[in-house]
């Protein structure tokens, strides 16, 4: 009975901070997309729009029934925490690159500080996937010990 709260509660907690990511990830386009010509690396953050998304309306769609959330996201939930991982990786490269230059414009400046804000919140992500996997495998064993008795 516990896991379906705890359930819902990291499906939210994940829903959430991709929405609130959505903002930052608008400015990061627009600062990235005015020095683009010189700074073509940079376009690995921007994996990050596609990523909150996708993921945002991903959730909204097996939030309603947990049933079927916790059976069919599954493999979509691993697929999910791997792309936050290679996610965390493009902005480490993103953030290396743009603190190796000497000279920031300020769309530069801004991206830095979003890079490190992406760098902060997709270990989270991670974390928050990776413990929706485990309770809801929790909860799969536990009904099926329920649906066996």
């Amino acid at each position: 009975p516990r896991f379906s709260n705890w359930i819902n509660v990291y499906m939210r907690k994940i829903r959430l901070l991709n929405l609130l990511l959505f903002l930052f990830d608008v400015t990061y386009v627009f600062a990235l997309s005015l020095d683009s010509t010189e700074l073509q690396l940079f376009w690995f953050g921007l994996v990050h729009i596609v990523i909150d998304v996708f993921v945002y309306a991903y959730i909204g769609s097996v939030s309603g029934d947990l049933e079927r959330s916790t059976t069919f996201a599954m493999v979509p939930f691993q697929i999910i925490r791997v792309v936050y991982i290679l996610s965390l990786v493009c902005n480490i490269i993103a953030l290396w690159i743009l603190l190796a230059r000497t000279e920031r414009s300020f769309g530069e400046e801004l991206a830095v500080l979003i890079s490190i804000l992406y760098c902060t919140t997709d270990p989270v992500q991670i974390l928050y996937t990776s413990e929706w996997l485990i309770i809801a495998g929790e909860h799969g064993k536990f009904q099926n010990r329920v649906k066996g008795n």
